[in-house]
């Protein structure tokens, strides 16, 4: 995976971060995964793997293919004042900074919020 600089939507930056997340949870050697998101419309189309929003539907065919190598994953959406992680990370993508080395080693930042 390469740096994001330009997003054309919030869903494709929800969705990519969801990505970001998963990726690093198995690197980490996660088999079990909870991702929460306050992106509903993200939630829906990878739990029906119903993916019409032209924006964000390869990213979240990705996220798809990717879960399967979890034993068990999850996909919740939650209310945005539960969801600061998710948040500081779309916040950050959509600035265009999504480097690889957040699959290996997080940021002090979000690290705080973790």
């Amino acid at each position: 995976m390469s740096n994001i600089s330009i997003l054309l939507s919030v869903s494709a930056a929800e969705a990519s971060a969801i990505r970001v997340g998963i990726i690093a949870a198995i690197k980490a050697g996660y088999s079990h995964v909870v991702v929460e998101s306050d992106n509903q419309g993200v939630i829906n189309r990878i739990n029906s793997k119903t993916f019409s929003a032209w924006e964000s539907s390869s990213v979240e065919r990705d996220i798809s293919l990717i879960s399967s190598r979890f034993t068990c994953i999850s996909f919740l959406a939650i209310s945005r004042s539960c969801n600061r992680v998710a948040d500081w990370i779309v916040k950050t993508i959509r600035k265009g900074g999504c480097p690889d080395e957040w699959t290996r080693v997080l940021p002090p930042d979000l690290r705080k919020l973790l």
